[in-house]
């Protein structure tokens, strides 16, 4: 994004851009319909004047950016929020007071509750598969609910140890 440092020519006026995006659009693409470039001057397969290349926009680029960029830093957030959370909890306390500490985090962020933690169940008693949840699950959603229980296993097998 030069502006106006570019030191390449740009046509001055409409009609002159007009015939140089002409003769870029008479050119084959060489990438094709596997070309990602956003807002690529040439033509495409199947590509009417007009209509955004296989690329897309400049601005859903930009758009799909800055989606990428805030999951990142929902997803880094989360995790800072979970590690403060295991940090506070005391040694002696139960696993519930782990799963309210990391539900309170996550609802500081704005995302969904995690699950309640796992009923105790006894001995030798056969326990659900873990990860198996709503096949409609959200993805971010199953990623923290993977997180919790990893969480809580591994703070069960302390306490198991001690």
């Amino acid at each position: 994004k030069l502006y106006s440092k570019c030191t390449n020519f740009h046509p001055s006026d409409e009609a002159e851009k007009q015939r140089w995006l002409d003769d870029y659009f008479a050119t084959k693409c060489m990438l094709a319909e596997r070309c990602t470039t956003p807002a690529c001057l040439y033509n495409h397969p199947g590509q009417v004047r007009g209509q955004p290349p296989p690329g897309g926009t400049l601005e859903d680029a930009e758009q799909q950016d800055a989606q990428v960029k805030m999951e990142k830093v929902q997803r880094d957030k989360l995790k800072v929020a979970q590690e403060t959370a295991m940090s506070k909890t005391k040694s002696d306390e139960k696993p519930q007071h782990l799963n309210e500490a990391a539900s309170t985090a996550a609802m500081k962020l704005g995302l969904g509750p995690p699950p309640p933690p796992p009923e105790p169940t006894p001995q030798g008693a056969a326990q659900e598969a873990p990860g198996a949840g709503d096949a409609d699950e959200d993805p971010m959603d199953a990623e923290i609910r993977k997180m919790m229980e990893q969480q809580q296993q591994e703070y069960q097998a302390k306490q198991m140890d001690k």
